[in-house]
C-alpha cells in the first residue's frame, strides 16, 4: 500500500471512530431511529475501511511470496543455465582420435543435464517445461566451434545432441529473462 492511500485510510478510519463514539454518545442521552441509522452506517464505513486495509496487506504479502519464489527460481534457473554453458564450451572435436572417446562421454554429460534441468523446471513450471522441450529449427544452430586452440566443426554423433542442447540453452535463457511468464 502506497504511503499517501495508508495515511489517506487512517484519516478517514480516525474520522469515523469520532463519529461513531459522537453517535453512541447520542444513543446514551435517548435514542432516535436516525441515531440506529447513523451508527449503521458508521458502522457500515468502519467496516470498509478496515477491509480496505486487510485486502491490500494481503495482497502485498502474496505479492511478496510470489515475487520470493520467482528470484528462488530464477537463481536455480541460473545455475543450471550456467552448468549448461559450461558443458557446451566443452564440445569434443571429434576430428582428433582421441576426442572421439570423449564425444559419447559429453553426450551423456548432456542427457544428465536435460534431465536435472527437466526435474527442476517439472517441479516449477509446466509452461516453463514445455518451453525448455520445444526445440525447433535444431538444425539451424552453426556447428562451428572458435576454440583457443583452432576452430573447428562439429561433427558426427555430436553434431545432433550440440544443437539442440544450443536451442535448449536459448529457451532457458528466454525464462530466465522473463520468470513471471512461466512461474
Amino acid at each position: 500500500m502506497s504511503r499517501g492511500r495508508r495515511s489517506r485510510l487512517l484519516a478517514y478510519f480516525a474520522i469515523t471512530m469520532i463519529a461513531l463514539c459522537n453517535t453512541i454518545r447520542h444513543m446514551f442521552q435517548g435514542v432516535k431511529p436516525f441515531d440506529w441509522l447513523m451508527l449503521g452506517i458508521e458502522t457500515a464505513v468502519l467496516g470498509l475501511i478496515l477491509y480496505e486495509v486487510v485486502a491490500d496487506e494481503i495482497r502485498r504479502r502474496a505479492g511478496t511470496r510470489r515475487q520470493a519464489f520467482i528470484h528462488e527460481r530464477a537463481l536455480g534457473l541460473s545455475a543450471l543455465w550456467d552448468k549448461g554453458q559450461r558443458i557446451r564450451s566443452i564440445v569434443p572435436n571429434a576430428v582428433f582420435n582421441t576426442e572421439r572417446e570423449k564425444g559419447t562421454q559429453w553426450i551423456a554429460e548432456v542427457e544428465s543435464w536435460v534431465k536435472e534441468t527437466e526435474s527442476f523446471l517439472d517441479r516449477s513450471s509446466s509452461r516453463a517445461l514445455e518451453s525448455f522441450m520445444c526445440v525447433t529449427d535444431a538444425f539451424k544452430v552453426s556447428v562451428w566451434i572458435n576454440d583457443s586452440r583452432a576452430g573447428f566443426f562439429v561433427r558426427g554423433e555430436v553434431q545432433p545432441v550440440y544443437q539442440r542442447m544450443v536451442v535448449q540453452l536459448e529457451n532457458l535463457h528466454r525464462i530466465i529473462e522473463r520468470p513471471e511468464a512461466y512461474f
